[in-house]
């Protein structure tokens, strides 16, 4: 049997019978709990728990050319800086076989001889005319096929009868499997170039949509006439060696393919780990395709099998027994028969099917390279075998629509929980379909593309971004790689850094697009902290933020009258046109001088006069006093701001800020200013302008209610303003919500979380909450800290918007750009 024909998702073979392609959906499986494992493959067990008869499950590897990869990276920018970047993942790609994973449902739908007389059944009525013409039909249906005159055709009528019959089971499969979707013409035609293309790339997509056809009227029919399609897909000689297939198309390329077929699996297969679908397809590097052909049947149909079966290993039994031992998987092939009987007593259906996995390469030495790797991947619960002189034949059980034909003796009869807890809708993948080369999975080593724009722009998700981890995990590697990337898009961007000059490294990489603000010796940066809002009154807002941390001022009761001498301050300053520290002091000195003020009040006015004026001959607070108006905090052609806050005594990590020290607070208010000074600078850009800010060591931020509402501003604000927040941190925790403070959960809005190497036992729990990891046991907890351990520089943990989570490997493809950025000291 062929295809002659498809029309939307509806194939049609030279027999006249007719199938539906129903594309699945790839659902997040790896690193998920076992309950989310188990409601994915529920969904297939529930259709094979209802569905009665033949069926299909394919799954295909389309390989994606390195032209095509670099076409979508095109779309991105065309700055010399991306342009290497492309050049150097084009050199990558020649080691590899990037592919994207196609899997499909086909499944056949009623005849339309069936259909018709079905309809004739149900007008009793008008029996006499639907009869007729049926007949007619019928008659015409027989000519065409006696005479031979031309290739098989179909007719309009075939054409619309199997379009009800698509929908009705499409509406039947969409009630068990919720993301399941029609397949598309560019779909069928890629499942029909699989077997002659396998391991080859780039693969040809050249036929037309819809397909040729010739229409003409025969009687009462619209005949429809497909023009040839084979020599349209492909020109090739498909030849087969004693185990193997070659296929040799017209351009001398030659795809080298072996085809095998599962021999043998248990009964049943009930347990989280047995995917033997999901396993060698999503845990290698190199393409591999699966076939199923399936076959449910009435539990009436099935008992007799499994009676038959068992009678069949209790003879095998007995003739061991009287050899000697009986073999262990005896007794459980007879465990196995009981079980599954009972479970057909109570209805239960039952299914047969023959499974087959193939690989290709475009040399015979890298295709028995791939299948020694997938023998060893499924050795265990499954025996893979080369079937002589079967080869050809199992070859063609690939093409969709392609039913029975195989030997019997490979057909496998079991409980329908073996064909759903396949693995066959779960997926490792992590990643974009293109953007930036930033990783690579780990064992599979297939690259993980980030566009860090997408979930804002498509998904309808938070852009931020967190990394976590030690020192020397390889966090502040990637902020840089990602925040280098964004610039090479034309974005603009900030990044605080409130450790060391370690961001310099980007100022060095786009010179002239950057401002580097430092604090400290020989800084000639100045800025007035008064002047950060839009407006006066944001203005105001922020400043007391500011004045806050440094003074120590907090909302509790204490602390009312402190808050209200810097808020008359405040409002007296806002007053006048020039707003700026000098200013700010004589307002300040007038609320000490006024005599109608409580003593109380005059004399905190007075503390916080002599705590200001001493920043002014610091080298650090000297930035403070720039004059309103005179600032020469950025220029306003910069792209990038950098702010290294060197020097300055910051508070150690989960100290409470009534233990701060005056330095730590001061250190802690110019974080918090430096920060909402570059934020206005990002605010205050069109919306269509891609953005980025990065706080490394965001932890500080946090440890304040100013800075917590800093952060989740940005938050709020990063889809509207299309940008994208990355935010370092050492520890985790930080970046969960305290007991008792469940609504400052900024969790649940990130995008893109990358856990690396930690070492705390506390922390590791902590990361594997913020991941969404699962979490079943003490047994497994501890193997999540030796996995946290082992990390080390850039490997960890990546979990992307769509909540898939895989284990990568930060892969800079620049290796001068990989020594830039690394902080890591020589030894």
């Amino acid at each position: 049997m062929r295809t002659i024909y498809w029309h939307d998702n509806v194939i049609f073979l030279d027999n006249g019978s007719s199938f539906a392609v129903y594309r699945l959906p790839a659902l997040p499986y790896e690193h998920q709990p076992e309950a989310v494992k188990r409601s994915i493959y529920r969904q297939l067990e529930v259709f094979f728990q209802t569905y009665r008869g033949h069926g299909q499950l394919l799954s295909i590897s389309v390989p994606i050319s390195s032209e095509e990869v670099l076409t979508r990276m095109r779309s991105f920018g065309d700055h010399p800086h991306w342009r290497a970047h492309m050049e150097m993942v084009a050199e990558r790609l020649k080691g590899l076989t990037p592919f994207e994973r196609l899997t499909v449902l086909v499944l056949p739908l009623a005849s339309p001889l069936g259909a018709a007389w079905s309809q004739v059944l149900d007008r009793p009525d008008q029996l006499r005319e639907r009869i007729a013409e049926q007949f007619l039909r019928l008659w015409g249906f027989a000519k065409r096929r006696v005479a031979r005159i031309q290739a098989p055709v179909l007719t309009q009528h075939d054409l619309l009868v199997s379009q009800q019959a698509e929908q009705r089971l499409f509406n039947r499969l969409q009630a068990i499997i919720p993301m399941l979707e029609r397949a598309t013409p560019q779909d069928i035609e890629r499942l029909h170039r699989a077997p002659y293309w396998r391991g080859l790339t780039p693969w040809p997509m050249a036929l037309p949509d819809p397909l040729p056809k010739t229409l003409t009227v025969e009687g009462r029919d619209v005949i429809i006439r497909p023009r040839p399609l084979r020599l349209a897909l492909v020109s090739a000689a498909v030849r087969e060696d004693t185990f193997r297939v070659r296929v040799e198309h017209d351009d001398k390329r030659t795809s080298y393919q072996s085809v095998m077929a599962v021999a043998s699996m248990r009964d049943r297969l009930e347990v989280i780990g047995d995917e033997w679908i999901y396993q060698p397809l999503e845990k290698l590097s190199f393409p591999v395709d699966a076939c199923v052909q399936f076959e449910i049947i009435s539990p009436q149909r099935a008992r007799e099998i499994v009676y038959r079966r068992r009678k069949e290993v209790a003879s095998t039994g007995e003739q061991y027994a009287e050899e000697g031992d009986v073999p262990w998987d005896i007794y459980d092939g007879l465990e196995d028969a009981q079980a599954l009987e009972a479970k057909l007593k109570a209805g239960m259906a039952f299914a047969t099917f023959h499974a087959f996995f193939a690989v290709g390469a475009d040399s015979e030495l890298e295709m028995l390279r791939r299948e020694e790797m997938l023998k060893e991947r499924l050795q265990g619960s499954i025996r893979l075998v080369h079937p002589p002189g079967d080869a050809l034949r199992l070859w063609q059980a690939f093409f969709p629509g392609t039913t029975g034909g195989v030997e019997k003796a490979w057909a496998i009869p079991a409980d329908p929980s073996v064909l759903a807890a396949s693995g066959a809708l779960g997926t490792s993948f992590v990643g974009d379909p293109t953007g930036q080369w930033f990783a690579r999975m780990i064992p599979s080593g297939r690259p993980v593309y980030v566009d860090w724009y997408r979930p804002m722009r498509e998904l309808n998700r938070s852009g931020a971004v967190a990394f976590a981890g030690t020192l020397g995990s390889g966090k502040s590697v990637g902020m840089k790689y990602a925040a280098d990337t964004m610039l090479q898009w034309g974005a603009i961007g900030a990044v605080v850094d409130p450790k060391q000059a370690e961001y310099g490294a980007l100022v060095k990489l786009w010179p002239r697009e950057s401002v580097w603000w430092t604090f400290g010796s020989g800084s000639s940066l100045r800025f007035s902290p008064f002047r950060l809002g839009r407006d006066a009154s944001e203005s105001q807002l922020i400043a007391e933020g500011f004045l806050g941390v440094l003074l120590n001022v907090t909302t509790r009761r204490e602390d009312q009258r402190a808050s209200l001498v810097i808020q008359r301050a405040l409002h007296a300053l806002y007053q006048g046109s020039q707003w700026d520290m000098d200013h700010f002091l004589l307002c300040l000195d007038a609320e000490r001088k006024n005599m109608q003020r409580p003593e109380e009040e005059r004399n905190l006015a007075d503390l916080f006069l002599g705590l200001l004026e001493h920043y002014r001959t610091s080298e650090l607070g000297r930035a403070l006093y720039g004059k309103d108006g005179e600032d020469n905090v950025m220029d306003n052609r910069a792209k990038l701001v950098v702010a290294s806050i060197m020097g300055l005594d910051f508070p150690d990590p989960g100290s409470s800020p009534d233990t701060w020290r005056e330095s730590q607070r001061f250190a802690v208010a110019i974080l918090y200013l430096v920060t909402q000074i570059a934020f206005r600078r990002l605010i205050m850009a069109p919306q269509n302008v891609r953005k980025f800010f990065a706080v490394d060591e965001a932890w500080i931020l946090r440890s304040i209610p100013e800075g917590r509402a800093l952060l989740n501003r940005m938050l709020l604000l990063g889809r509207s303003m299309n940008l994208v927040l990355m935010m370092a941190v050492q520890n985790p925790d930080v970046l969960l919500p305290k007991e008792g403070s469940e609504n400052d959960d900024i969790s649940a809005s990130l995008g893109w979380t990358f856990v690396g190497r930690l070492t705390s036992r506390i922390q590791v729990e902590h990361a594997i909450r913020l991941l969404g990891l699962p979490l079943e046991s003490e047994e497994q907890l501890n193997r999540y800290i030796e996995t946290f351990q082992a990390f080390e520089k850039g490997r960890g943990f990546l979990r992307d918007p769509l909540g898939r989570i895989g284990e990568v490997q930060i892969d800079v493809v620049d290796a001068g750009l990989l020594e830039a950025f690394n902080t890591t000291p020589e030894v």
